[in-house]
This record gives structure tokens, sequence and C-alpha cells, in this order.
């Protein structure tokens, strides 16, 4: 189950990015980061009360979302350090960071048959966000955004160990309705802090249309992303979940008329092939 949840979260995910990054045109990280928490909190909020929340428990695992949330809320802000296809590829390296920490810290084992299938899935999430112009190692100590895309990389990589550490102290019901406040709390300080990125209250669909609908797609993702990592190894489901960027190339293609170059055509075989090789 934890393998099929994962690829409907990639999927999830993949169309929110091309959504999301459409509707980053007409709206600052910071709206929407406060659109995406009033979604997850309306549709978590419903989810978990109808299934039960343990308050003793509640309390218990806020300080872990907390931190969680703070982790997840910065991409839109460290993508905006470089260019996405730059700052990308740096990004898509999150899941080893994951994998490290749980085979440290929760003592999760995977086969070496796993293990590189797992390398063949990350080598080919970070080949399908290489840029198409060539970027020397000396230039790389000069660029700020190749830091920020660490940074990004390890904060990724921290969120999806904590919230497998989170969820085995709760429960997946209890955990999501932490995070729901946890994300409100985060864009509160953000909002009080990131004055520039304000905008005048509008009610307009045209602006906001792209945002709504592609956060929505992303919190469905999140749902599905959490059950997997409930009841599967996160140093599986992170992996697959991120292959969401191989999606979002295609959908880009399809609908945003991209050209995909032989470098990105031969790294979805190398994610097609990891995730097979995984699910045997």
């Amino acid at each position: 189950m934890w393998l099929f949840l994962s690829l409907i979260t990639a999927f999830f995910w993949g169309v929110a990015q091309l959504l999301v990054k459409k509707g980053l045109t007409k709206i600052t990280p910071l709206v929407n980061n406060i659109i995406y928490d009033i979604i997850f909190f309306i549709i978590i909020g419903c989810l978990t009360f109808s299934n039960g929340i343990n308050f003793k428990l509640l309390f218990l695992v806020i300080p872990f979302t907390v931190i969680i949330a703070f982790c997840y809320l910065s991409y839109y802000y460290i993508l905006k350090k470089g260019q996405l296809s730059l700052t990308g590829t740096v990004m898509a390296g999150y899941p080893i960071f994951t994998i490290v920490l749980a085979h440290l810290l929760l003592a999760e084992r995977v086969s070496e048959f796993q293990f590189l299938a797992i390398m063949i899935v990350i080598f080919g999430m970070i080949m399908i966000s290489l840029p198409s112009e060539r970027i020397s190692i000396k230039s790389l100590k000069k660029q700020s955004w190749f830091y920020w895309g660490v940074v990004y990389a390890i904060l990724a990589g921290l969120g999806d160990f904590i919230s497998k550490v989170a969820i085995n102290k709760s429960d997946l019901y209890t955990f999501l309705f932490a995070l729901s406040l946890s994300f409100l709390f985060t864009s509160l300080i953000y909002f009080v802090v990131d004055k520039k990125s304000r905008m005048p209250l509008s009610f307009s669909f045209e602006q906001y249309k792209y945002a709504v609908s592609g956060n929505l797609m992303m919190v469905f993702g999140m749902l599905t992303f959490y059950t997997a990592i409930s009841s599967g190894l996160v140093s599986l489901v992170t992996p697959i979940s991120s292959t969401y960027a191989a999606i979002t190339v295609v959908l880009s293609i399809k609908f945003l008329h991209e050209k995909i170059t032989k470098i990105q055509s031969f790294a979805i075989l190398l994610l097609i092939l990891g995730i097979i090789l995984i699910g045997l």
C-alpha cells in the first residue's frame, strides 16, 4: 500500500508544482504559503476530527510539527535565491539526508537491492533537474543559490525524517492536526517578518486560481505522503514520492510546450527503473 500511496503522492505533487509555479507569477511566496496553510487546515481539520484526535499526544508532537512546518515552508523562499533549474538540481538530493537520518537514528534497514534502487531514483531526480547550460565546480563556490539549495535539501530531508518520528510517537490523525496548526503558526511568523511579500487583499479569481488549485493538489499529496510513511519506511517512501519532478517535466512539455533534453529523457527512464526495482 505504501508504494501505491507514494506514487499517488508523486502525481499530486507533480501537477501541483506546475500550477503553483504558474500561480507564483501573480502572487508572492508568502501569500502562496498562506493559501496552502488555510487549505491544509480546512481539509485536514475536517478529516482528523471525524477520525479522532488524541489531545494528550497532541502537545507532545507540536514541537516536532513546528520544526517540520518551518522546514517545508522555506521551499519557495529558497527557490527565489536562484533559477529553478539551478537551485532545483541541488534541492533534488534531499532524500539522501532522509535516508541517512532514518538509517542512523530510526534503525531503518533496506536490502542492498533496495539501496541500489534508491540511488538510481535519486540520481535520476538530480539528472532531471539539471540545467541545460554547463556549470563548473569552481563557479559553484561563488554562487549563493548553490548553498541555499543545499540548505533546503537538508531542511526537507530533516522534515521528512522528523515526520516519521512524530507519527511513531503519536498517530497519523493527531500528527496531521498538529501539523495544520503549526503551518498556520509559522505562516503568521513569516507574515510578521516578511513585510515585503505582503499583498493587498484581492478577490480576483484570475489572480488566485492557479495558486488555489495547485495548493489543493499539494495538500492531497501531503495526505497520501504521510499515510504512506505511517505504514512504510520513510527511507523508501521519500525517494519514490520525490519523483514528482519527472511528472512536472512531462506536464510542462505537454501544456507549456517546453522542450525535454536527452538527459531528462534518460533520467525519466532511470526513475521508472528505480521505482520498479524498489517495488519488487
